[in-house]
């Protein structure tokens, strides 16, 4: 059925798309997948609409998409969620593109259509996880840190926006011509900001003051279509523009105001963008391509979980929080379809790279939503599946680096000049081999000329003479690096006799830089100097470095336990404050009693030159009468697992300690001697004393509150 108006084609595409997404909101999915259900009904299924015309309408919804996301980015708040999730998503957005890029590859595409499908499957999509963690809450801390690794996705895409169109309009993929792309799109995004800062944030406060709900809505909308009109007359996307605007209106410090205002136009023309998206699918090609469709979305979910995990607990998030965050992101979104849409509309990849993302979009939201359902479960057994010496080690590895975190706060100085001196030398190795790439031809005849060689001998001279340039970089490089580590080890332990931990943590740091740094070096030589075995050297690097951390690890987890008598001791001598709940009279029939006092703990003094190097302060919890922990053992409440926190002994009324078996049954009295970071013990003494887990506790908080959300 064709023919008909844009008023026929938006009423039967709304009303499918309607009924499709209360279908999947009944059954606790995510509405885009019924989104995209309507869009397969209504086009390839039934041809009720006319699909040039749905495409046209789907653009306002890209477009209002990425003014969306632009208001949920502040410059400021970017700068606070680097240092916690900076890393991670780094490390995250390096491992998808790689898994994408080889990949893609290994099923026989082009380069092109694999860098397309590296860039369609590394950024998460941002409407699924918020609509997931407003079904599933979690906990305000592991929020914090997936909304931080989506913001860095956020930029990444933008970034990928800008190269994938200019790499579809003919610009080639080399490394010259990838630099010079993001070279003017840096200069561009910085002469729009500038001066726009002048502009668009008085503007939209002149707007609030009216009062006006119509005047916020019109002028906020037309801002936006009027940058994207100005980013594509310079030659790149509108949801560039979008998103440049929805920044501007944020740095208004109203743009929660403005996003709620255009919240109901943003998800109407939102839900045509996927209903849209759902039209281009070819149900045969998608049947055909389902064993590829496959093997990529268990690529996502598999990658995904690995490298959020991976680069979180190295940056001392815990692996709670790591592991939840690996679960929570382990999808793909709607950039994917913006950047296939790019390939496909340039005649560069092939179409069934749409019907492939459709499926995959499908399969990995659908296998979030199901394993953020059992999370707990997930993270108790990948918990439990890791090495009897790493469990308490990594409780006391993240106090380390929120130790380190905060002093890095308070000092910024201090590692601020190591940061500048990575950047110099990574950019003197993108020099160097960008030179080569453009003039190793000349740079080769000219040095056969002066060493009197032949002509066949000239590449080998050029790529001689290129190592030798990069090399001073690249030593440099590892200096820095090494220099950054051990100020790392100097800040947490400053005074403390625990080389042991030092070393732990030196190696711990040092393979953080390595799987930040790594990937997009070794991605440089590839593309520019063709060595093929940059990837199994770098695999190599990871498991030297791997297994250093692990020796390491091992010799800190046996001096702790062999001098176990001395912290005993250290805690048995600790007088613990009298408890007034130790002897409350019963209660009348009937009556209530109140939840536990937090006054049952208190921060427990332990020596410096205790056996746990670089903690100074613990917390004792007494479980006062009527607190949940009673009559349980440690087994059954996983209090590692759902808090983050360890317990390092247990002491008896009788002043009596031990080192928990996690066999013992907690009694009226008893005092527990945790460690973690401090939101983590916060967590574990509210879970101990009243039951609620972390997740229950913040079920109710906003996602307002958050650092990406104005």
């Amino acid at each position: 059925m064709h023919g008909g108006s844009f008023v026929s084609d938006l009423a039967i595409v709304l009303g499918v798309a309607a009924v499709t997404g209360l279908l999947f909101r009944l059954l606790n999915q995510p509405s885009i997948l019924g989104y995209l259900l309507a869009g397969i009904i209504v086009g390839p299924v039934l041809h009720l609409v006319d699909g040039a015309r749905v495409h046209v309408l789907s653009e306002f919804g890209v477009v209002l998409v990425m003014f969306a996301v632009g208001l949920e980015f502040r410059v400021s708040k970017f700068l606070q969620v680097l240092p916690v999730s900076g890393v991670t998503g780094l490390i995250q957005i390096a491992a998808l593109f790689a898994a994408g890029l080889t990949v893609g590859q290994e099923i026989g595409w082009s380069k092109t259509e694999s860098l397309f499908l590296g860039s369609c499957i590394c950024i998460s999509s941002t409407m699924v996880v918020s609509k997931i963690l407003e079904q599933r809450p979690v906990a305000s801390g592991v929020r914090r840190f997936i909304f931080g690794v989506l913001v860095l996705q956020d930029v990444a895409a933008i970034a990928l926006i800008a190269v994938m169109t200019a790499i579809a309009q003919g610009s080639g993929a080399s490394l010259a011509s990838v630099l010079t792309i993001l070279g003017k799109l840096l200069l561009v995004l910085g002469l729009i900001v500038a001066i726009g800062m002048f502009f668009v944030p008085r503007f939209v406060r002149r707007l609030i003051s009216t009062h006006s709900p119509e005047t916020l809505v019109v002028g906020a909308i037309g801002l936006c279509f009027a940058a994207a009109l100005l980013t594509e007359s310079l030659g790149y996307s509108g949801a560039l523009g979008a998103f440049i605007a929805g920044i501007l209106v944020a740095e208004s410090g109203r743009g929660h105001q403005v996003e709620l205002s255009i919240a109901s136009v943003r998800d109407m023309f939102a839900a045509v963008f996927f209903v849209s998206v759902g039209m281009s699918v070819d149900l045969q090609t998608a049947q055909s391509s389902l064993p590829i469709a496959g093997i990529v979305a268990a690529v996502v979910v598999a990658s995904q979980l690995i490298a959020v995990s991976v680069g979180g607990i190295l940056s001392g998030s815990g692996v709670q929080r790591s592991v939840t965050a690996g679960l929570a992101l382990g999808q793909i979104g709607e950039f994917a379809f913006i950047l296939a849409a790019i390939g496909t509309s340039a005649h560069v990849v092939r179409p069934v790279l749409q019907s492939i993302l459709v499926t995959v979009a499908v399969l990995t939201t659908l296998t979030t939503s199901l394993s953020m359902r059992y999370r707990e479960q997930l993270v108790r057994m990948i918990d439990h599946a890791l090495p009897g010496r790493m469990r308490h080690l990594l409780s006391l590895y993240e106090v380390w680096f929120e130790e380190l975190r905060t002093r890095t706060t308070k000092e910024p100085s201090v590692f601020r000049a190591g940061v500048r001196a990575l950047v110099l030398d990574l950019l003197g190795i993108v020099v160097c081999l960008v030179i080569w790439r453009l003039w190793h031809k000349e740079i080769g005849h000219f040095l056969a000329g002066v060493f009197g060689m032949p002509k066949r001998r000239e590449r080998l001279l050029a790529n001689v003479a290129s190592g030798l340039a990069v090399m001073p970089f690249v030593l440099a490089l590892l200096v820095t690096a090494r220099s950054l580590t051990l100020k790392a080890a100097g800040r947490v332990f400053a005074g403390e006799p625990s080389p042991a931990a030092q070393a732990l943590l030196r190696g711990a740091v040092g393979l953080l830089l390595l799987l930040a740094l790594g990937p997009p070096i070794a991605l440089l030589f590839r593309a520019v100097l063709g060595f093929k075995t940059v990837w199994p050297i770098l695999l190599g690097l990871f498991a030297v470095s791997g297994f250093l951390v692990w020796r390491r690890a091992g010799k800190l987890d046996h001096d702790i336990l062999s001098h176990g008598e001395i912290l005993l001791r250290a805690i048995a001598k600790q007088s613990m404050p009298e408890r007034s709940g130790h002897s409350e009279p019963p209660l009348p029939p009937g009556a209530e009693r109140s939840k536990p006092s937090r006054e049952s703990s208190a921060q427990l003094e332990i020596p410096r030159n205790s056996v746990l190097p670089g903690l100074t302060h613990m917390r004792d919890i007494t479980l006062v009468e009527g607190a949940a922990a009673i009559g349980k053992t440690l087994t059954e409440l996983q209090l590692r697992t759902v808090t983050g926190a360890y317990v390092l002994a247990i002491k008896k009324r009788d002043q009596s300690a031990s080192i928990p078996r996690g066999t013992e049954v907690l009694e009226l009295g008893d005092t527990l001697v945790i460690t973690g970071a401090h939101v983590d013990q916060d967590a574990a003494e509210n879970f101990l004393l009243t039951g609620t887990p972390p997740d229950a506790q913040t079920a109710n908080d906003a996602l307002g509150e958050d650092l990406v959300v104005d």
